[in-house]
């Protein structure tokens, strides 16, 4: 509240210049209303207030995820991601640490993750990144490169999700209730290797009792898979 003792003479005004903050969750719309009272006068109805509305524009995010490795993937082998944060060219600046959350599906292993500006660390299967500079309007943080080992045992199909949340955008929450633009995947097939073993005798029949026979044993793998990652190894009984 704000007084004065000055006298105001007719036609005359008085102006008071008033500073607020915006609270980080405030609503999209803020009425703010004042009144004024005294004077001499009993001030009453709508001459004696006043209000103005004004739209509050608050950060909005958005991230992307590309997979830059080749497809199919190659179980045994390995997959790298990339990661886009961007702010809204309709948005207020960021406020307060982005945090953006990789959560590798079952069949990938997270062996590195990294991006200028972000701090990321990994654990088991998921991948934390923080970026504390404030993103401006219509623009992107630096792309942050996630890599994974494809597991020999990986399903046919691999599906990875990242999800953007903070930095003042009060929808993009971890969790099912963020919206879609707070939400990014990447999906791609998996190829395993397909070895085929055949086996041949060589040795002119019918064989010899006492004498020897020699057999030709041949490995391949089928055109339409994927290289052999791990040892390989025949057993002839």
């Amino acid at each position: 509240a704000c007084s004065s003792t000055a006298e105001i003479g007719a036609g005359g005004t008085s102006a008071i210049d008033l500073t607020v903050g915006v609270a980080a969750d405030a609503p999209a719309t803020i009425t703010n209303t004042a009144s004024v009272t005294g004077g001499g006068v009993d001030c009453t109805g709508a001459a004696c207030s006043s209000s103005v509305t004004a739209s509050v524009q608050a950060p909005l995010l958005g991230i992307s995820k590309t997979l830059t490795t080749a497809k199919p993937l190659h179980a045994g082998g390995t997959a790298s991601y990339q990661l886009a944060v961007r702010n809204s060219a309709v948005s207020a600046p960021t406020e307060g640490t982005i945090t953006v959350t990789d959560s590798l599906p079952t069949g990938l292993t997270p062996t590195g993750a990294a991006g200028p500006g972000w701090t990321c660390r990994f654990a088991v299967s998921t991948v934390t990144c923080t970026f504390a500079t404030a993103l401006d309007p219509n623009s992107v943080a630096p792309v942050i490169t996630v890599q994974a080992n494809v597991l020999a045992t990986a399903p046919a199909t691999l599906t990875n999700t990242a999800q953007v949340a903070g930095g003042g955008d009060l929808l993009c929450v971890a969790g099912d209730a963020a919206p879609a633009r707070c939400k990014a995947s990447a999906e791609a097939a998996v190829q395993a290797p397909q070895l085929k073993l055949a086996k041949a005798l060589m040795t002119a029949t019918p064989l010899l009792p006492g004498g020897t026979a020699s057999y030709t044993l041949t490995v391949s793998n089928t055109a339409t898979s994927a290289p052999t990652a791990d040892t390989i190894t025949v057993t002839d009984i």
